[in-house]
């Protein structure tokens, strides 16, 4: 008992010495501008944020916060034209292949069809470790 009042006094006389009476706990960030962004790998508005704590402002002195959710815009379709990849199944214990897709070279989203904007799974093709083995 003697070793938790000992604690809390000594809590006491520390954070009143780090904290003194009329000293001010406001904090001041440090804003950059971040320009809005648009394009089919990321879109955004225009925001500030600071670079010692991260956080989100839309104006320049810091005084409407803001949050990631709010600032991301809908991306738009892809800047580029979506280019053909064949595909490529001649698997074997060293080399993968890949089923056909269709690549977007700024975002690098793969899709199965040239007029999608979803992304597919892994066109990946490789062996599993079951097929090769001969029992």
């Amino acid at each position: 008992m003697k070793n938790r009042l000992l604690a809390i006094f000594l809590c006491l006389i520390l954070c009143t010495s780090m904290f003194p009476a009329g000293a001010s706990a406001e904090y001041e960030h440090s804003l950059v501008k971040v320009n809005a962004k648009s394009t089919c790998a990321e879109a955004y508005k225009e925001h500030y944020k600071c670079t010692k704590c991260g956080e989100l402002f839309l104006d320049p002195e810091g005084e409407q916060r803001t949050t990631a959710a709010e600032i991301v815009l809908p991306k738009p379709v892809h800047e580029s034209e979506l280019q053909y990849v064949a595909a490529d199944e001649t698997v074997s214990c060293i080399k993968t292949g890949n089923r056909e897709y269709w690549f977007c070279p700024d975002c690098g989203m793969k899709a199965e069809r040239s007029e999608s904007s979803e992304q597919m799974p892994d066109p990946t093709v490789s062996l599993s470790p079951s097929a090769d083995s001969s029992s």
